[in-house]
């Protein structure tokens, strides 16, 4: 299960920052949706912290799609620079949380190996 979730959120990191390049929407959503099934198996598989992080990674992802999608397609009320200021950057806010918290789950579990295979040589060094 976790070797899936970690498949599916770094297939989704490279299909976005690969659509993103080329300002590509459907590889775009296309990228979205592997990066909310991260969150969704994150949810559906693990607990207690990690769990948290698997609803923060669907929900800003989900949420950076439509906000992104509606930033795009309707035109603000207002044409205020403030107003424009939040309403294009809130897609990029919401991307970054989503990447930040899906880096975080995958980084965690890899790290803890080594931080084991560390602490062995550690302990094992005649030179301290």
């Amino acid at each position: 299960m976790f070797v899936a979730t970690v498949v599916a959120g770094v297939c989704g990191a490279v299909v976005l920052v690969a659509a993103l390049r080329s300002r590509d929407r459907r590889a775009i959503a296309f990228g979205v949706a592997a990066l909310v099934a991260f969150g969704v198996l994150t949810v559906r598989g693990l607990r207690g912290p990690q769990r948290v992080l698997g609803w923060v990674v669907t929900i800003a992802a989900a949420m950076w799609f439509v906000v992104s999608m509606l930033s795009q397609t309707v035109p603000p009320p207002s044409t205020a620079q403030e107003v424009l200021t939040v309403v294009y950057a809130v897609p990029g806010v919401l991307q970054a949380v989503a990447f930040l918290a899906a880096a975080v789950l995958v980084a965690v579990p890899l790290l803890r190996p080594v931080g084991a295979g560390a602490g062995s040589l550690w302990s094992s060094a005649e030179v301290r």
